[in-house]
């Protein structure tokens, strides 16, 4: 786990208070560290960080539009897991199902 100080150092000019500011804003949720003074950074928090970065420092995202373009972010990552997890279900199912499905699938497209 990594506390705030460790992962503002991963980034060239992120300052503690600006990263502890995402988290203020809730744009990352670390856990709280053993202490409960500090914060432990997961791996899934890191590359949020790192998104965050990114949007804001190298595609200058405006921080009143930060809102808006995490939760089109998140509810495209959310729309992949469901459907991932439908297709592993389609996959279980028995040829003439999944056939049916593919079928289904091609007339409503047209």
């Amino acid at each position: 786990m990594n506390s705030l100080e460790t992962v503002a150092l991963l980034f060239e000019d992120l300052e503690t208070g600006e990263l502890a500011g995402w988290v203020a804003q809730r744009w990352i949720q670390p856990e709280p560290d053993a202490d409960g003074d500090g914060w432990s950074f997961r791996d899934i928090d890191i590359a949020r960080t790192r998104l965050i970065y990114d949007l804001r420092h190298e595609m200058e995202t405006p921080e009143a539009t930060m809102p808006i373009v995490l939760s089109l972010l998140d509810q495209i990552y959310e729309l992949r897991r469901l459907v991932d997890g439908f297709g592993a279900v389609l996959a279980e199912q028995p040829t003439a199902i999944r056939d049916a499905i593919q079928a289904g699938l091609e007339r409503a497209a047209h």
